[in-house]
């Protein structure tokens, strides 16, 4: 009988692990690395993102990559 309860709670636990979902939130920040109040069209600016990622049940948002790749044409206006 004990080993039955074991196993019940067994399965109640993986079932736990199947069915709660994994949840994370990001938050990023970006800055330009320079104090100049002015941009030419097509001049480059260098600028550093911060990316964190918070884990709501812990271990179940692991980066794959640690790079970030931005495409030519691709904007954010502020």
């Amino acid at each position: 009988m004990e080993s039955s309860k074991k196993l019940l709670v067994l399965g109640f636990a993986l079932i736990g692990l199947v069915v709660l979902p994994c949840t994370c939130s990001a938050t990023m920040t970006v800055s330009i690395d320079t104090d100049k109040n002015s941009y030419y069209l097509g001049e480059n600016v260098n600028f550093t993102a911060k990316v964190v990622i918070v884990n709501e049940r812990g271990g179940c948002c692991d980066l794959n990559s640690s790079s970030l790749t931005i495409k030519d044409g691709d904007s954010q206006v502020c």
